[in-house]
C-alpha cells in the first residue's frame, strides 16, 4: 500500500468519526434529554451538547457582561454572565443565548 493510500484511508477514518460525532450531537440537541441538568448548568442547547471548550488551568478574572460584577473563574474559559444575571434573564452563561429554546419545543408548535 502506498503512503497516499494509507493517508486516504486514515483521512476517511477520521472523517467518519467526525461525522458520527456530529450526528450524535445533533440527536442530543434534538432530544434535549438532559434538559434539567442543562438548565441547572445555565447553558443553551448548543453550549451544553455541541460546543467543546479548551481552557487553560489558571484562575482567571472576568466581568459579567450584564451587570459588571467582577468574578474569578477556575480556568480560562470564563463565562459571559454571572449566575444571577443568567437566572434573571434565562440566558446561557457561556454565550448569552436563551436557555429556554430547544428544537423539540419548536417542532411541537
Amino acid at each position: 500500500m502506498s503512503q497516499n493510500d494509507h493517508d486516504a484511508r486514515y483521512a476517511t477514518k477520521i472523517m467518519k468519526s467526525t461525522v458520527g460525532d456530529f450526528l450524535a450531537s445533533a440527536r442530543q440537541v434534538a432530544e434535549d434529554a438532559d434538559r434539567v441538568a442543562r438548565f441547572k448548568s445555565r447553558q443553551c442547547v448548543a453550549c451544553y451538547y455541541v460546543r467543546r471548550v479548551c481552557a487553560g488551568q489558571s484562575f482567571t478574572g472576568w466581568i459579567c457582561q450584564e451587570c459588571d460584577v467582577v468574578g474569578e473563574h477556575p480556568d480560562t474559559a470564563v463565562p459571559k454572565l454571572c449566575n444571577a444575571c443568567s437566572d434573571k434573564r434565562k440566558r446561557c452563561v457561556r454565550c448569552m443565548a436563551s436557555i429556554r429554546w430547544c428544537p423539540a419545543d419548536e417542532a411541537s408548535r
